[in-house]
């Protein structure tokens, strides 16, 4: 399976400017707390900060930073009106940075934004090339509880691979790409990675805490999986591994090769991630950093929310009502959605919880307004004036004719003489 080489891959990326100013990126760094705030970069060299060194120690606290500030959460696919994510750097940091919201995204929207800010300090830098890239990985779903060979889905997980400008040890004697995955959500026995990791067969960090690990090993795509031969260098990838415990078994979360994806590689995953998951759990991962120095994880979603540090889980709530839902996003993880366009947009979805103001026949003032907005659209799409009144009844989503009631929708499809008292 795995593919027994200490070789180094070289990787040769050029230069790529960031789609960030440093003011944004300074904005950024403020965000997540990163301290010392280095002196912004001369206009003539937005790359090159004064005090930052594109370091694998500024690294690593930098992708701390992005995870302690920013929840892993999937609400823009439930709770927006369009039902997609965002993958566009400008559209990401809007997201996250401005909107001051507690939001936050998948795996492209974070390594979207946390690539664009690597690139910005100096990870392509001019005198030691960092560099900084993104391809696919292909996703395990059963990796949390499956103890047999890897099973892999689609590639539909974004990762970066990084090169600071300096090596992770003595024995090294050049700079070596690193593992870098701000997206990847996890409440079970393994979890995310917490340090990037090198791209050395057998390498090894510890997570949030000890004993739990993570490892990178070199191997081809699982052989039921491909038509390539195992030995051919382009089926070459990398396993990204974890275990609980040394005594544990590794699982496998998912395999990746160093092939290059592009922005419009990445718009298709998102827009099918997006469709796919309109049955699936409505949910927020936050972490928060105890006094201890342990990493708790707090989970939103389904119907309940639960805390874990290290391996204790305790049941914080459950609801039953979806109002309940999103007020908890709210307390527990201070992720605010709107909630009128959180309850229209989740409302007959299949992740949704029942609706209170619906089961208890409350009618919703914006609710009826768009539908009054919709009707007379409809009916006049001239824009010119409707003598009269027509009477909404939202609650039976009808209006009255001259010839009784009949649906909303039928309105754009079944011209009809109206009569209005």
């Amino acid at each position: 399976m795995f593919t027994e080489s200490r070789e180094i891959p070289n990787l040769h990326i050029k230069r790529v400017p960031s789609p960030f100013t440093p003011a944004e990126i300074l904005e950024y760094l403020a965000v997540v707390q990163f301290t010392p705030l280095p002196t912004l970069p001369p206009l003539d060299a937005p790359q090159n900060w004064p005090d930052f060194a594109p370091t694998l120690a500024n690294l690593e606290a930098l992708m701390r930073r992005h995870l302690l500030a920013f929840p892993y959460e999937n609400t823009e696919a439930h709770y927006t009106p369009n039902h997609l994510f965002s993958y566009r750097p400008r559209d990401v940091f809007a997201r996250l940075v401005r909107a001051r919201r507690g939001l936050g995204s998948v795996c492209i929207g974070h390594n979207t934004l946390f690539k664009g800010i690597l690139q910005g300090l100096g990870y392509l830098c001019v005198r030691f090339f960092s560099f900084c890239y993104s391809t696919a990985a292909g996703v395990d779903l059963d990796w949390q509880t499956s103890r047999g060979p890897p099973k892999l889905g689609a590639m539909a997980h974004m990762i970066n691979l990084v090169q600071p400008c300096d090596t992770p040890s003595p024995e090294y004697p050049e700079p070596v790409p690193h593992l870098v995955d701000v997206g990847y959500g996890g409440i079970g026995d393994h979890t995310m990675l917490l340090r990037p990791l090198p791209l050395i067969h057998g390498a090894t960090v510890t997570s949030f805490c000890a004993p739990e690990e993570h490892r990178l090993m070199r191997g081809p795509r699982p052989a039921n999986e491909s038509a390539l031969q195992g030995d051919a260098p382009v089926a070459q990838g990398w396993f990204l591994q974890a275990r609980a415990s040394p005594s544990a078994e590794w699982r496998t979360p998912h395999w990746f090769s160093t092939a290059e994806y592009t922005e419009s590689d990445f718009e298709w995953i998102s827009f099918c991630i997006s469709m796919l998951l309109t049955d699936n759990v409505a949910g927020c991962i936050k972490l928060h950093e105890l006094p201890s120095g342990e990493i708790a994880r707090m989970f939103v979603g389904g119907s309940k929310a639960v805390r874990k540090v290290g391996k204790k889980l305790q049941l914080l709530e459950q609801w039953k009502w979806e109002e309940e839902r999103i007020d908890g996003f709210r307390r527990l993880i201070g992720l605010c959605l709107d909630e009128e366009e959180a309850l229209r947009s989740v409302r007959g979805r299949g992740v949704a919880l029942p609706i209170r103001r619906d089961a208890q026949g409350v009618p919703n003032a914006s609710t009826e307004a768009q539908f009054t907005q919709k009707i007379h659209s409809r009916l006049d799409p001239a824009g010119g004036v409707l003598s009269g009144t027509a009477s909404v009844l939202t609650s039976k989503r009808a209006i009255k004719t001259r010839g009784g009631e009949f649906d909303v929708d039928d309105v754009a499809k079944t011209p009809r003489e109206m009569t209005f008292d």
